[in-house]
């Protein structure tokens, strides 16, 4: 061995000495003999040191998986002698200091193992139980070789190839017929070895019998005398936890529903005569979980076999369903234990259970009782513990949370069982606890109202209209919104509160009288002006939901509230007290977006809400002007930092307050068209500002987009402008983020925007097209990323035109721009990496065959179809990289079907003779291959078109 190569196995070895290990690392594995070099100087235990041992047996698991196979005979034979030899090397050696090395030399007996048995090692198992005599060391290693085996064969998380699956049924079939008695006596004989004086050794045995049990025969296993031993060791506290995993194997082993449910009878009398379950209350809490989890599984597995039994129509149902009834009391006992990983460990048996009531067309009184009993246990798991720190939330409360999720599920699963029980056990806890919620324990509060919202996931809807099939949910909605639970002291139940609110907001068009006392809860020192800052936020966006949600029922208070939360729309800045002592910028958005929606639901004439409006936003002008001449003066970076801070949020303050208008409602439908033209024109200044030019132009962008959807024509005097200054002197990234309101601008407008988008078109293509030109490295994965984001922006924007009757702007752009435009859509169609992009490159083309396909139209472009077109509708499938397996790719594939059959609708006989005289026999297509393609591109629908394509290109893939 090359001991300078071996020193960069020192943690604390220089760069040079680590890359001189990997380049003699990649020697020995190319080296014919290197695997020899390593496997004799690892047997011999020339280094005792651990790197380098991992190191050696690195190059033998690389030998074994890539050349073993191919290697002669004796080769493959002096590889077994050298590990055999290495186990009985161990007989006098503690394996503790090796658990790494341990492991890896496990798994290669199993790739040997994979590789050689049976046809060439076909004494594997019997070299490896000769070995068992020569000490404990051997005895573990035997037992985790085992494990190793399990793993590569068994194991379901592994995925494997058919052909993987294949040889691992003929290595588990052999191993039945050949060995597995013999493995099974030599597991006993272990046991009985170990039980009193190496526990540590029988934990290991007993993980291999529970492995194992899932495929070998059950009654080697699943008699008096393994199951006598596997009792025994329930009372003795180191095996006990592995003898329960090991009785959870084994009734989870697949078996015929009659058996195996005769065989969990069995094992649970035994259990039970034997007190070991159900487990005392002051058990120790690992092994009741061990208990739980074997519980589980014996319930999953009698519901399996009473479906199986049901499904097979026979009588031993009712006898299955009778064992599984008696096991329920262990099924709550574990549910309700007060350890959460305990409860945890049932839900698949709880879940399971329920699904068999559900199955049931009515509910019997027996069931009935079940089921409630089930409830009030979930209800009451569902509670917050006195621990939970809600202050600094660490891992404790966070696995309560995902806990809490769970049985979310179960109790959704209960409501859609019976939800009128459901709602009536909620309804009498409502009515109980809120009647006097100040004197009630914090967790009884929150629990209550979390089923009220839990209840509107699962109910289904309306829920309170006459008609309602669940008038339940009315009486219980109105006793929380009558019941001043805003008022209590925790801040989880306030916020349940207002979730509810919002939950339920359609619950106030049928009782509007309360709809004052709901707005009015959200605007004192319970909501809006809460002392907790994330009450006081997350208030502000439900406040906001919920006055849109209900703007039709609240011109009686619109005026009031607006009043009361006049305070909390003056706007800070830097120069004020930057940032706001009370609410943030984000929550103030909301609150401008709500007020909006207030002026608009206030029912005054037109003249009075446009002057509200302006009462409104004028402050919001005001700073932006005092800002911007600020922003074009001050010196300090920092400040100007702040200012364009403060400049893009007051945009934004003006776009949020739009958002109280729709495409339906618009500004000049409500009489408004004038307050937010001023504010374009003033918010339109900002973009000659030399600095921040991002963050200010971004914030330009999304008050356009929010005019586009509501100011309608009175923005388009305002386009010319603002395009021009978005686009002077713009880089790659600002580019990308002007296409999408262009496209929005297209769609919107159309032909009142053509002559400008003819003016303005071909620059953007240039920049677009010089960007995209430009030099990057091919190591910056985030510049070609970049880039690839660009290129789909450029196919959007041109897809934008083209399906919105655009097509003469591209054609107005002169012959040789519109020959480069054509061209890169079929580059797209082609090469692009992404079927999306392909799909909407391919639907551009077939869009413009469908427009100039006559060819009188656009000149030479009949001559394109044939030169560019149809040769992208067979070169993109043929490439390697158009994976007809995945679902995007086969849309695009329709869409290249579609195309061709838009050229021939359009250019007839001419490309049929195209076809099949010039271009598919270009691609060295057999004639029956042409000629099936034609009959099916002349006389099927785009549906089967499609179908046939997918099996033409994996077949012609295959073969070219």
């Amino acid at each position: 061995m090359d001991e300078a190569a071996l020193r960069g196995l020192d943690p604390t070895s220089g760069s040079q000495a680590k890359q001189d290990l990997l380049t003699y690392f990649e020697q020995l594995k190319t080296s014919s003999n290197g695997w020899l070099l390593c496997a004799q100087t690892f047997v011999r235990n020339v280094y005792s040191d651990q790197y380098v041992q991992f190191f050696l047996v690195q190059v033998i698991e690389h030998h074994i998986r890539n050349r073993h196979s191919c290697c002669h005979q004796v080769e493959q034979v002096k590889l077994r002698q050298l590990m055999l030899t290495w186990i009985e090397n161990q007989a006098s050696v503690s394996l503790k200091q090796k658990g790494v090395v341990v492991r890896k030399v496990s798994q290669l007996f199993a790739l040997l193992l994979l590789a050689d048995y049976p046809e060439n090692w076909p004494t594997f198992f019997a070299d490896l139980l000769h070995s068992l005599h020569l000490g404990i060391s051997c005895i573990e290693l035997y037992l985790r070789i085992l494990l190793a085996i399990d793993e590569e064969i068994t194991d379901r998380d592994v995925v494997h190839t058919p052909a993987e699956m294949a040889r691992n049924v003929l290595i588990k079939d052999t191993m039945r017929e050949q060995c597995v008695p013999q493995l099974v006596d030599s597991w006993l004989q272990i046991l009985e070895m170990t039980e009193e004086t190496n526990h540590e050794l029988a934990c290991l045995c007993l993980d291999v019998v529970g492995k194992y049990v899932s495929w070998i025969d059950i009654n080697l296993v699943a008699n008096d005398k393994v199951v006598g031993m596997l009792l025994r060791y329930l009372t003795v506290e180191n095996l006990r936890e592995s003898a329960t995993d090991c009785l959870h194997d084994i009734v989870s082993k697949g078996m015929d529903p009659i058996p195996k449910t005769k065989l969990i009878e069995s094992l649970v009398k035994l259990l039970q005569d034997s007190k070991i379950l159900p487990p005392a209350e002051d058990e120790d809490v690992d092994f009741v979980a061990k208990l739980a989890n074997f519980v589980n599984g014996m319930g999953m597995a009698l519901v399996s076999s009473w479906n199986k039994l049901v499904k097979a129509d026979d009588p031993a149902a009712d006898e299955t369903l009778a064992a599984l009834k008696s096991k329920l009391p262990l099924m709550f006992r574990f549910l309700g234990d007060e350890d959460d990983d305990i409860s945890q460990s049932v839900f698949g048996f709880a879940h399971s259970y329920v699904a068999i009531l559900k199955s049931h067309a009515a509910i019997s009184e027996e069931h009935c009782h079940i089921f409630c009993g089930l409830l009030s246990l979930v209800i009451r798991k569902l509670r917050y513990d006195e621990s939970y720190n809600f202050e600094s939330e660490g891992e404790d409360e966070v696995m309560f949370l995902n806990y809490r999720k769970q049985l979310k599920v179960l109790f959704e699963n209960l409501v859609q069982l019976n939800p009128h029980r459901c709602l009536t056990t909620v309804h009498d806890l409502v009515v109980r606890v809120l009647s006097n919620f100040q004197q009630c324990p914090f967790s009884d509060v929150e629990v209550a109202l979390r089923l009220v919202y839990l209840l509107g996931e699962t109910v289904p809807a309306p829920h309170f209209g006459a008609d309602s099939k669940f008038p339940e949910m009315k009486a219980l909605v109105s006793t929380v919104v009558t019941s001043q639970a805003f008022c209590h002291a925790h801040r989880e139940v306030v916020l349940l509160y207002y979730e509810i609110l919002v939950r339920y907001e359609k619950f106030f068009n049928h009782e509007p009288q309360l709809l004052p006392v709901a707005v009015a809860s959200f605007l004192d020192e319970h909501g809006l002006r809460n002392p907790h800052s994330h009450v006081r936020s997350r208030c502000t966006y439900l406040f906001t939901r919920f006055v849109k949600l209900l703007r039709a029922h609240l011109h009686p208070v619109a005026h009031e509230v607006l009043k009361r939360i006049q305070d909390l729309l003056v706007l800070s800045s830097p120069d004020n007290g930057y940032p706001h002592g009370l609410i943030s910028i984000d929550d103030q958005m909301f609150l401008y977006e709500a007020a909006a929606v207030l002026i608009m639901s206030t029912g005054l004439p037109q003249d009075k809400q446009l002057a509200m409006m302006k009462s409104l936003m004028t402050p919001v002008l005001e700073r932006f002007e005092s800002s911007l001449a600020m922003l074009r003066t001050v010196q300090s970076d920092a400040i100007q930092q702040q200012l364009a801070e403060f400049i893009h949020n007051l945009i934004a303050l003006g776009s949020r307050t739009s958002k109280a208008f729709s495409t339906h409602q618009t500004m000049q439908l409500c009489g408004c068209t004038e307050c937010f033209t001023e504010a374009l024109s003033v918010f339109l200044k900002v973009l000659n500002v030399p600095v921040h030019r991002e963050l200010l132009h971004s914030a330009v962008r999304q008050f356009l987009h929010r005019m586009i959807v509501c100011l309608g024509e009175d923005l388009l005097p305002f386009i010319p402008v603002a395009v021009s200054h978005l686009l002077k002197d713009c880089g790659q990234r600002d580019l990308q983020e002007f296409i999408p309101l262009f496209n929005q601008l297209i769609a919107k407008f159309k032909a009142a925007i053509q002559p400008f988008v003819s003016q303005i078109f071909m620059p953007v293509v240039q920049s677009i097209f010089s960007f995209l030109g430009s030099e990057i490295d091919k190591c910056d994965l985030f510049a070609e990323k970049e880039r690839q984001s660009l290129q789909k922006s450029y196919f959007s924007f041109v897809n934008v035109l083209i399906m919105n009757s655009f097509s003469q702007v591209i054609a107005d752009q002169g012959l040789e721009n519109t020959h480069q435009i054509l061209t890169t859509l079929v580059q797209g169609a082609v090469d692009f990496p992404d079927p999306p992009t392909q799909k909407t490159c391919f639907a551009c083309l077939r869009r413009l065959v469908e427009v100039w396909g006559d060819g009188q139209t656009l000149a030479g472009f009949d001559n394109f179809i044939y030169d560019g077109i149809v040769p992208a509708c067979f070169l993109a499938p043929m490439k390697s990289t158009f994976d007809l397996r995945d679902a995007q790719t086969v849309i695009a594939l329709g869409e290249t079907g579609q195309t061709m059959k838009e050229v021939l609708s359009k250019r007839g006989s001419e490309c049929l003779h195209f076809l099949q005289a010039e271009y598919l026999p270009s691609l060295q297509l057999p004639q029956d291959s042409i000629h099936e393609y034609l009959q099916h591109l002349q006389h099927c629908d785009q549906k089967t078109f499609k179908t046939f394509l997918k099996d033409f290109f994996m077949h012609l893939k295959q073969h070219l």
